[in-house]
């Protein structure tokens, strides 16, 4: 063995005698780490210690890059363009790009374990799970959402309120909102920009939710079961009509002076209406 490669073998075992090749195990899980400072960002999983604090609200991070993806919810920074040249979304993590892309690929790579279903996502997969385990949906009494978690239902119900700090503001109509994503969808229905396109037919969306909606009539998937009756819907607002025929509920009152008429749905209100105005013509001729 040559002087060189002697004092290689001796630097190589210095370094392992120092504590180089040692791995540092967490005291609390089996997990075992090559670096000290990795260790240490993953005891703050079981301390809870967040350093990193967001100097617009009260949001802390355990990590860096957790505080910096955050920014980006204030600033609207969104760094990350889809590569699609017909597409002009962009995001602001690269965890929200690559669900994206599936829009365009088709890719579900998320399956049901108790039925065929597969999602684009995993929060998407979370919540058709919750069909499995007969969990209660939230319907929203003001417009056709519905949510699987009271948190979502929470979230969206604040786009109903009236006291609610609106500061994202459309330039060309008097549209406000609390939400930055939410000025980006509405600022479509000015431009007439479609950016989500179906991979099967000519169709193109303002919105990734209405690409979704729009697919399963390619796919015939029907993701909204009723929990009183076998029927399925291919959108949570059909199943939302459907329900009121178990609950018996019709929100829509006849707005025609001293009709009693209520209806289930908003379409069969307008049909109704339309008797009126039929009666009301006649009587004039």
């Amino acid at each position: 063995m040559g002087g060189g490669e002697g004092k290689l073998q001796l630097s190589l075992l210095h370094l392992q005698a120092e504590g180089h090749d040692r791995l540092y195990p967490c005291s609390v899980c089996s997990n075992t780490f090559k670096r000290r400072w990795l260790l240490k960002r993953h005891m703050r999983i079981h301390t809870g210690e967040k350093p990193y604090k967001c100097t617009l609200c009260t949001y802390a991070a355990g990590t860096k890059q957790n505080l910096i993806m955050h920014v980006r919810k204030h600033t609207g920074e969104k760094p990350y363009p889809c590569p699609h040249s017909q597409c002009s979304y962009r995001a602001s993590q690269k965890s929200d790009l690559k669900a994206h892309a599936r829009t365009h690929s088709g890719d579900r790579p998320f399956p049901c374990p108790h039925c065929p279903y597969a999602a684009s996502q995993s929060t998407v997969l979370r919540r058709h799970l919750r069909i499995h385990a007969d969990k209660e949906v939230y319907l929203c009494p003001k417009c056709p959402f519905v949510a699987a978690f009271q948190v979502q239902f929470d979230i969206h119900m604040l786009s109903h309120a009236f006291n609610v700090e609106k500061p994202f503001a459309c330039p060309i109509c008097p549209y406000s909102t609390f939400r930055r994503n939410h000025l980006d969808i509405h600022l479509r229905t000015h431009t007439g920009e479609k950016p989500y396109r179906c991979n099967l037919c000519s169709y193109a969306a303002s919105t990734n939710q209405n690409l979704k909606r729009h697919k399963r009539v390619h796919t015939g998937e029907k993701p909204f079961p009723c929990p009183h009756c076998p029927y399925r819907a291919t959108q949570s607002s059909d199943l939302k009509n459907h329900i009121r025929i178990h609950t018996g509920d019709k929100p829509f009152p006849c707005p025609y002076p001293n009709c009693t008429y209520a209806a289930s749905q908003n379409a069969r209100l307008r049909k109704h209406y339309r008797n009126h105005m039929e009666e009301a013509s006649l009587s004039i001729h």
